[in-house]
């Protein structure tokens, strides 16, 4: 691939974090793979420096490439968690998993209640976990601040309300980032979606 398109770091690195080359690795790491492009990478610019004319810049490079040294490091795997941050950080989303599935034994410990199985609950006082997905604040006509939350958990979207006096103690948790967990009371609105009261 590095001998055929005129990649820069960032691209070459940004293939590699989100996976678009695991299936040509072999048994290399994507740190092995970064480590491997990395050492490539200033020979290629330099050989395309070398052999570039005006319209040639594009072309494949047809000298071979410098060879790897006899002993390259053993560098471990991203773990889950890593590999979906990597990929949302290149690009917006995550494709492998849904970045609430490295924390899916933590939402079971907390015994969560799925977005879909909400209605089940109406009336009572159960817990919710996702990632926020939409955050809102809202004046009350008292003055007191209230926030409106959309977590996505692992099945749905879920549709949050934090009244005034939950407010200041919800901030820290929506600041750190990540997934949250709720416990309010599940309601059935007028238009009969499922609203959970915290």
């Amino acid at each position: 691939l590095l001998t055929r398109a005129p990649m820069s770091k960032a691209e070459i690195s940004a293939l590699i974090a989100v996976g678009a080359l695991d299936r040509i690795a072999g048994e290399r790491s994507r740190p092995e793979l970064l480590w491997q492009a990395r050492l490539w990478l200033p020979a290629l610019e330099r050989a395309r420096a070398r052999g570039a004319g005006p319209d040639q810049t594009s072309l494949p490079l047809l000298e071979p490439l410098p060879d790897l040294p006899a002993t390259m490091p053993a560098l471990r795997p991203y773990s889950e968690a890593e590999r979906l941050d990597l990929e949302h950080e290149a690009l917006g989303f995550t494709l492998s998993a849904s970045p609430l599935t490295p924390y899916r034994d933590l939402l079971a410990r907390y015994r969560a209640v799925p977005a879909g199985e909400l209605i089940a609950h109406a009336g009572e006082s159960i817990v919710v976990g996702g990632l926020p997905v939409v955050v809102r604040r809202h004046l009350t006509v008292k003055g007191e601040w209230m926030l409106f939350l959309t977590l996505q958990d692992l099945t749905d979207l879920i549709e949050v309300v934090v009244m005034p006096d939950s407010y200041h103690a919800a901030l820290p948790a929506l600041v750190a980032g990540g997934p949250v967990v709720v416990r309010g009371r599940v309601e059935v609105a007028i238009h009969g979606g499922v609203v959970v009261h915290a």
